[in-house]
C-alpha cells in the first residue's frame, strides 16, 4: 500500500538527486548558488523590484 509520506519522500530525493547532479555532486557549488540566489531575492525585495520567481528547487503543489 502506497502512502503519501512514501509519495513525498520518493520526490524530495528526486529533487535532490536532480540539484546534485546539476552541480556535479558539489556542496560547494550547491550553497554557493543557493547564496547567490537567496541575495539577489533579497535585493529584490529592499529595492522594490519584482518578487523573485519560485525556485527551481521548489515542488510544485497540487
Amino acid at each position: 500500500m502506497k502512502t503519501l509520506s512514501d509519495e513525498v519522500l520518493r520526490e524530495l530525493w528526486r529533487v535532490k538527486d536532480e540539484n546534485a547532479k546539476r552541480f556535479n555532486y558539489d556542496l560547494s557549488a550547491l550553497f554557493d548558488d543557493l547564496r547567490r540566489r537567496e541575495t539577489r531575492r533579497k535585493s529584490r525585495r529592499t529595492t522594490g523590484g519584482k518578487p523573485a520567481s519560485r525556485s527551481r528547487l521548489s515542488v510544485p503543489r497540487s
